[in-house]
């Protein structure tokens, strides 16, 4: 896959007994900026016929952010630098239903190596975030973020902007599958 390296710590036995496990750890390096989580196909036999089952590894730009701690004032002013040119903006609204309440949203940022930036937004409702993606070649860019509940409506706006377009728009596209999904 583009922007990400595997290696294999060790072969795969050729035979795993019934009702046996087989452990298997995979080093991800990310080289550069990439936009969806990776498949991976594993291929087996049971009973002498083949299978192949295609998983998508839990693999995602977030995994290679650094949380960041900034002030009101260098948020604001990064916030304008990045701008909303050339894709390095997103929103995405969508239903957040009952249980996007602030703590789980506390946790789903957390979660995505993101620093929880207290006292920028005046609604103790919204949640401002900030972090730098960094890859493996040195590529950097600062990423920003906002989310918004409307527990009157049921609604949640979740805001990126990043220096790099594809770290936004995948940024975007997860913190929102992951919001909206609880």
């Amino acid at each position: 896959m583009q922007g990400l390296s595997f290696q294999v710590q060790q072969p795969a036995p050729s035979q795993i007994a019934p009702a046996n496990q087989s452990v298997h750890i995979l080093v991800v390096n990310c080289e550069a900026e990439f936009a969806e989580a990776p498949l991976v196909t594993i291929s087996f036999s049971v009973g002498g016929v083949a299978r192949r089952l295609t998983l998508r590894l839990p693999v995602t730009v977030a995994r290679f952010v650094t949380p960041v701690q900034i002030n009101s004032q260098d948020f604001f002013s990064r916030w304008k630098q990045i701008g909303n040119e050339s894709g390095r903006e997103t929103f995405k609204d969508f239903k957040s239903g009952p249980s996007v309440n602030p703590e789980f949203v506390k946790q789903v940022l957390t979660a995505f190596q993101l620093s929880i930036l207290d006292g920028i937004d005046p609604n103790p409702s919204n949640f401002v975030s900030a972090g730098i993606f960094t890859s493996g070649n040195g590529t950097k860019a600062g990423v920003l973020i906002r989310v918004q509940l409307n527990p009157a409506a049921d609604l949640t706006r979740v805001s990126v902007r990043s220096t790099s377009a594809s770290v936004t728009a995948s940024l975007a596209n997860y913190l929102a599958l992951r919001l909206s999904s609880a």
